[in-house]
């Protein structure tokens, strides 16, 4: 018996840490020999109290808790098991669950002179008669259409410029105004 309580010896060095998504990832030595699995305790607090979340596998050093919430605090301690006999429990480490980056979010204004409208996709968020709002990096693609008996002059701001395309692309990496121009017919 004796033997066997040396040989489960104390997991050790547990470690938990946070990462942008929503999920904790824990560490820890494996110092013993013959487990058949390692089971993971997690509580709300370092004195517990501790229920089991899961079960690894033999040599497994590292879990993944994905059913975690946004902003909590979570604590674990993990103990080798060979199905009969288990371990001291390690050491209890704590992380809170880090909070996303929060998203950025650019306006896209466009005006318009002359007989035609301008369309955009993906739509975006109204923040005005004429000012959409986009999250960064988003690619908004707009498109000119004269009414009839018109013609598009062209674009200019925002990064699109000249009369060659009737749709420009434009992306969103910072507040932007774009204006199209168009001449002759009527509505």
């Amino acid at each position: 018996m004796m033997l066997r309580l040396l040989v489960l010896a104390l997991t050790a060095g547990l470690l938990v840490v946070p990462t942008f998504a929503q999920q904790l990832t824990l560490t820890w030595t494996d110092n013993a020999t013959t487990e058949t699995a390692f089971i993971i305790q997690r509580g709300d607090t370092a004195t517990g109290p501790f229920i089991e979340r899961a079960r690894t596998g033999i040599d497994v050093t590292t879990y993944v808790d994905d059913g975690v919430v946004w902003g909590a605090t979570y604590c674990y301690r993990v103990a080798a098991t060979d199905g009969t006999l288990t371990s001291t429990f390690s050491n209890v480490a704590c992380a809170t669950v880090a909070m996303p980056p929060p998203t950025i979010t650019y306006t896209l204004t466009i005006g318009k002179s002359g007989p035609g409208t301008v369309s955009r996709a993906p739509t975006g968020t109204t923040c005005g008669s004429v000012c959409w709002a986009y999250p960064s990096g988003t690619v908004v693609t707009l498109t000119a259409k004269p009414y009839s008996n018109a013609h598009f002059v062209g674009w200019s701001g925002g990064g699109c410029s000249g009369s060659a395309a009737l749709t420009c692309a434009v992306t969103m990496s910072g507040s932007k105004s774009v204006s199209a121009s168009f001449a002759g017919g009527t509505k």
